[in-house]
């Protein structure tokens, strides 16, 4: 364990003699430092696999697992997976914060989904907490 730490520290050039990259401060010194180190090469391009497992309990009271994948590549020349699956919804949900269009708030331990003759919003929240979720 200790050894591949020392691994990954040296490969990423943390022990080197290397100049570190002048910055205002010593996170964008190490953000500068990693952006040489971690960049794609021609033609390479991300991927995110996520797995989910959802419990369900029916009206009857039967429990159902069911699971929810996702899996999604990079462009090698467009956008990047992370960019697709986090930046592009954040995107979308500032440009309707912005529009103000109508948002939902929600205060339940559910997973709310509206039926086919909305628009499609799925939210999360709990008793102690209450989130704004945005409806798409």
């Amino acid at each position: 364990m200790k050894e591949d730490f020392l691994f990954c520290f040296c490969r990423l050039g943390m022990l080197s003699d290397d100049m570190v990259p002048h910055a205002d401060t010593i996170l964008a010194a190490l953000a500068k430092h990693l952006e040489t180190k971690l960049s794609f090469a021609q033609g390479e391009r991300d991927m995110i696999i996520m797995r989910n497992d959802v419990g369900i309990r029916h009206p009857t009271g039967e429990l159902e697992t069911r699971e929810i994948s996702l899996v999604v590549y990079g462009e090698p020349t467009g956008f990047s997976a992370m960019a697709k699956t986090v930046g592009y919804p954040a995107a979308i949900a500032a440009r309707m914060v912005l529009d103000g269009k109508q948002c939902l708030s929600v205060s339940t331990k559910h997973i709310i989904s509206t039926d086919a003759t909305d628009r499609d919003f799925l939210a999360v929240g709990n008793d102690d907490t209450s989130e704004t979720m945005h409806q798409l």
